[in-house]
């Protein structure tokens, strides 16, 4: 008995060891992690290039999508709008595609900014919080994670259905990002509100679908849910003590782990919704379907999302995704 005493506590010890080391190599960091190919501080547009919008644009996910834009090719997009709450810039970098920064209080005033919804084209959604961070409060955790989403989901909508009734050209898409156990019906408090909100965007869609074939419109738009697994990177000012020793678990076992349930970092997620994106405007539906495995999101099944051009893809699909990305643009 002794003898497995002392195994178990040399394993702990190792993973503690393993642990603080990995915190202090992170705080030796000085610049991101992101290597993208710098590009021209500002760039203008021949046409109608897309417009894309980010909600939680300084999140784990968001920046990274802001980011990732940011370096497109600017004959292909016009625009960024990056919806935060922060005050200072934190987009101070070169560009190839202009981003416009624009700063709210509080995202109960969207709203007041409904104009910027405006010929939108793209439509990135990555808001998320912890209970923790909500001082355990479930109502207001629900209001970061539903309300939030649902309302930003609202006014994209809106600017889909008024393009298509004057003809727009550009393909729409919202992005949606939730996670991989998300469900209405889960015994787990956070997952479900990740259902609640897939649920209510993924009947958007259908009612935009409903609304553009009764009126006969020729408008295409497309919903996809992003449901990655562990999210690895760094956070500004949110410390995620579970999330860090899960980090540092799926470092350790990295090599044992399936795709589709070992960690994936920030920057591999935005990069996989921009190829999605360019996937979906090339028309390749088959391989989006052909990836999408999930039976039923959002309550709706397989079949009907399909037909009303609603997709999930999971964590497994968003890492090919994103190498896909990746090979796509040495």
């Amino acid at each position: 008995m002794r003898t497995q005493y002392l195994i178990l506590f040399s394993i702990l010890s190792l993973f503690l060891a393993l642990f603080f080391y990995q915190q202090v190599q992170e705080s030796k960091k000085t610049t991101s992690s992101l290597d993208f190919k710098q590009g021209m501080s500002s760039a203008t547009t021949s046409g109608r290039g897309l417009k894309a919008i980010v909600v939680g644009s300084t999140g784990l996910v968001g920046k990274n999508v802001v980011r990732v834009l940011s370096q497109q090719n600017p004959q292909e997009y016009a625009k960024i709008v990056a919806i935060s709450r922060r005050k200072d810039n934190p987009f101070n970098y070169e560009t190839s595609v202009p981003i416009e920064h624009i700063t709210l209080d509080s995202l109960d005033n969207l709203d007041q900014i409904s104009d910027v919804f405006n010929e939108v084209d793209e439509a990135y959604c990555c808001l998320g919080t912890t209970i923790k961070r909500v001082g355990n409060d479930k109502q207001k955790f629900r209001h970061v994670d539903f309300d939030y989403p649902d309302s930003f989901a609202n006014l994209v909508y809106k600017s889909f259905t008024n393009a298509a009734q004057n003809t727009s050209e550009n393909l729409k898409q919202f992005f949606l990002v939730t996670s991989t156990g998300a469900d209405s019906s889960s015994m787990f408090f956070y997952n479900q509100v990740k259902g609640d909100i897939e649920k209510s965007v993924a009947q958007k869609q259908l009612d935009y679908q409903q609304f553009t074939q009764g009126k006969s419109l020729n408008q295409s738009s497309y919903c996809h849910i992003i449901k990655p697994g562990l999210l690895i990177g760094e956070r500004e000012n949110d410390e995620r003590f579970g999330e860090k020793v899960a980090q540092n678990l799926n470092n350790l076992l990295s090599w044992a782990l399936p795709r589709s349930v070992s960690g994936i970092k920030g920057e591999e997620v935005a990069k996989a919704m921009l190829q999605i994106a360019a996937t979906t405007r090339q028309q390749k539906l088959d391989l989006l379907k052909e990836r999408d495995s999930h039976s039923s999101v959002g309550g709706v099944d397989q079949a009907t999302r399909f037909t009303n051009r609603i997709f999930a893809h999971g964590n497994a699909n968003l890492k090919d995704y994103s190498d896909e990305y990746d090979l796509t643009r040495k």
